[in-house]
């Protein structure tokens, strides 16, 4: 039903599963507020490439015409993967440092390759390259 739920005992403890998204559910400025807010996080800007750091972390766009043009940016393929690569590198890093291990990766199209870096085969820089 609805409402609150309280538990007095902990709940036995489950397994972790990270799974990463495929081009397609890129957006403009899809990190913005998560650089932010964890500035820890923002040393992975430097390993990315300047368009793809413009297409997720955008200056603000006052008119239809920028915003058309940085949507435009984001969908094109050379943006959009290195910028999805990115973003579940974010995450991923973000949950470790909260203590949130994955027991195991899995990805969607492009996301299985940054489920491969999240399970070590490769460094970022590669993952951003690829």
């Amino acid at each position: 039903g609805d409402g609150v739920h309280v538990r007095e005992e902990s709940a036995d403890p489950g397994q972790v599963a990270f799974l990463f998204p495929g081009q397609g559910s890129q957006r403009v400025g899809m990190l913005g507020d998560l650089f932010m807010a964890f500035p820890g996080l923002r040393g992975l800007l430097d390993s990315a490439p300047g368009p793809v750091v413009s297409a997720v972390f955008p200056p603000a766009a006052f008119t239809a015409q920028e915003r058309t043009a940085q949507r435009a940016a984001v969908t094109d393929t050379r943006v959009a993967q290195p910028a999805l690569g990115l973003a579940g590198a974010a995450a991923h890093l973000l949950l470790g440092r909260l203590g949130v291990r994955p027991d195991c990766v899995a990805g969607h199209s492009y996301g299985e390759l940054t489920a491969l870096w999240a399970a070590g085969v490769y460094d970022t820089q590669s993952l951003l390259r690829l």
